[in-house]
């Protein structure tokens, strides 16, 4: 009866901890999917609920907002987005918000598409070139944990790419350990527990010749952090 796969309802609302979504309609986090001759219906458990014991209705209100989505060329619908801010940013990571502007220089920014602006948190990244360190562009990220789309900034030109959290060593001591990991929040989180790291922008992105680059080129020991969703494809080639 659906006709939409979990990843349909899952790409127009955002998600909470655990296994409960915001219902569309009463705005609580009481909505769960259920799998039924492998379809994937939503049900809301909040009794005052309308959809509450209104399946059909519900994913008719579903059906409205995947098809926004797939009118922006598949993309979802960022007009239902509240955007991301530095505070936001912090609270959901569970960090405090003065030791990712100070170490890492987190700032909020804004990000426009399809006319619709709204607030987002600026990643800069930063490259030691001929002795000196500086800012070689910025990755935006773009919502909450659910709606974690990112961008780069404007005019970024991709092969000044590098690893997130090289300034963090900018001062060249030898680190012993270090942990190379997927994404710039994984070596927020790690650096808070005193834990040294630098991150890949991307599953994707990892160049051999950035095993070169202090930290990692000193370091006694090398650590791959992976996400336990992409466990195959964490494999690093060295020079």
């Amino acid at each position: 009866m659906s006709n939409l796969s979990l990843a349909d309802f899952q790409s127009v609302i955002p998600a909470k901890s655990g296994s409960y979504y915001q219902c569309p309609e009463c705005k609580q986090w009481k909505l769960q999917f259920d799998k039924h001759n492998g379809s994937d219906y939503p049900k809301c458990f909040n009794p005052k609920c309308r959809f509450a014991n209104d399946v059909k209705g519900l994913i008719r209100e579903f059906r409205e907002k995947v098809s926004v989505r797939d009118n922006h060329n598949g993309k979802h619908d960022i007009s239902t987005y509240p955007g991301l801010t530095l505070a936001g940013y912090a609270q959901m990571k569970a960090l405090p918000k003065e030791p990712l502007v100070w170490y890492f220089g987190l700032h909020n920014t804004t990000w426009t598409e399809y006319g619709v602006t709204k607030p987002g948190v600026a990643f800069p990244y930063f490259q030691q070139i001929n002795g000196t360190w500086k800012w070689v562009g910025s990755k935006i990220r773009m919502g909450t944990a659910h709606q974690a789309r990112w961008k780069w900034q404007p005019g970024f030109d991709k092969t000044n790419m590098t690893l997130f959290g090289l300034y963090s060593f900018r001062d060249g001591a030898i680190i012993p350990d270090i942990i190379i990991c997927e994404g710039e929040s994984n070596v927020q989180t790690l650096a808070f527990y005193d834990l040294p790291a630098v991150g890949v922008p991307g599953a994707k992105t990892w160049k051999s010749e950035w095993a070169n680059l202090h930290p990692i080129q000193g370091a006694k020991r090398v650590f791959m952090f992976c996400n336990r969703t992409r466990l195959s494809s964490c494999r690093l080639r060295f020079p």
